[in-house]
């Protein structure tokens, strides 16, 4: 397997993941964030998140996951083409993960926060990784 097959068989996965996530987040917010609670005082070093019970980050939330679906989604479809949506994915996720360690560390130490910190911050460094195996091909700076 090459490096841009590689790249699209990471988005495909990418792009199932994000869009699981997203329906999960749609369907039981919720019960999400009572999992993660529960595991974090399981852990006993982390506070509850807390619940804003507004609807509209709900809301703003599941399009964003939408939005990473759809551009994971494209990116497999021709990695090198699509370098730019790559580039996109890596931003979003970037953002997510450093908005995520702010919450954490000037918010509240809630297991949730840390962990889409972690989780999305290794997205972004996939993400650049396969952005360095694609520099080169096809003409695009990236």
């Amino acid at each position: 397997m090459n490096k841009k097959e590689l790249v699209a068989l990471i988005m495909r996965i990418y792009a199932v993941a994000f869009l699981l996530v997203g329906l999960l987040m749609l369907f039981g917010p919720d019960a999400l964030g009572r999992v993660f609670n529960d595991l974090g005082d399981r852990l006993g070093l982390f506070a509850d998140a807390p619940a804003t019970g507004n609807l509209l980050w709900l809301s703003l939330a599941v399009s964003y996951m939408a939005v990473v679906t759809m551009l994971a989604y494209y990116v497999q479809k021709d990695p090198v083409k699509n370098k730019p949506a790559l580039i996109a994915l890596t931003l979003g996720k970037a953002t997510s993960s450093l908005t995520s360690f702010a919450f954490y560390y000037g918010n509240a130490k809630a297991f949730i926060y840390l962990t889409n910190g972690l989780v999305d911050g290794s997205i972004v460094l996939v993400c650049l990784l396969c952005l360095f195996w694609l520099r080169g091909q096809g003409g695009g700076r990236a």
